[in-house]
């Protein structure tokens, strides 16, 4: 998706209360957004992912940039996800829902992990994960411990990242100690 904010299933985007005309879902430069229609964006972006992996040459490098629309507004995901939270979340919709999508979007990432492993590449991996910002606490997030929400004017919220290594890339190849950082922008 080009914009935020789109439908997970019809992959179109919906400002000030308008759909848009048009599918904002592209393969490369190709709208494919009528092939999908229907199909959820976490799950559609983590069987693309697994499909590219298991097509690749493991002898050759490879990188992959896999960025889930999970767990952005609209808030959005498959009933038996919004299931599982039925009994915590009762009273609070949006807060059910956006655990749902969080449990939706860990499993895609333990789909894609699996497909790293199957195929041979995870033992010479890192993964690196981030966000942009602290959670919408309007649309259900938590950004606990931390202060803040996105579009307030704490940082303490703004990115947050992790990686994990395998192999070859362990902390056991290399050690605790490391000269170099990790530099994430967000320039919106």
């Amino acid at each position: 998706m080009y914009l935020a904010a789109g439908d997970y299933f019809h992959h179109t985007r919906t400002c000030h209360g308008r759909t848009a005309e048009c599918y904002d879902l592209h393969d490369n430069h190709e709208s494919v957004g009528h092939l999908y229609y229907g199909q959820y964006s976490t799950t559609l972006y983590a069987e693309k992912a697994q499909d590219f992996i298991r097509k690749h040459d493991p002898e050759t490098p490879l990188f992959l940039y896999l960025s889930f629309q999970a767990v952005h507004a609209p808030l959005q995901v498959p009933q038996q996800y919004i299931s599982m939270y039925r009994d915590i979340y009762d009273q609070d919709i949006d807060r059910m829902t956006y655990a749902a999508m969080t449990t939706c979007m860990d499993e895609a990432i333990g789909n894609v992990t699996q497909a790293l492993k199957e195929s041979g590449l995870l033992n010479n991996s890192i993964i690196v994960f981030s966000t942009d910002n602290g959670g919408a606490v309007s649309f259900g997030a938590s950004n606990w411990p931390l202060k803040g929400h996105k579009g307030g004017l704490s940082k303490d919220t703004r990115v947050r990242c992790t990686r994990e290594a395998y192999g070859r890339c362990t902390r056991e190849a290399y050690g605790d100690r490391h000269s170099y950082g990790v530099h994430i922008s967000n320039h919106t």
